[in-house]
């Protein structure tokens, strides 16, 4: 039987000055897109020009 690792990874950035809400959606697009290529999951908080 395949055994599969799990990998936690956390990480804090901040987002480009005035980054607008349309800017955001396409961001959010290509994580989703990315991240269901390669079998991630997870979330994206976005608070205060931060990102979780």
């Amino acid at each position: 039987m395949d055994q599969q690792q799990l990998y936690k990874i956390m990480y804090i950035s901040s987002a480009s000055p005035n980054m607008s809400i349309e800017n955001l959606d396409r961001l959010l697009d290509k994580c989703r897109f990315k991240n269901a290529h390669f079998n991630i999951t997870g979330y994206l908080l976005h608070h205060n020009d931060r990102f979780i």
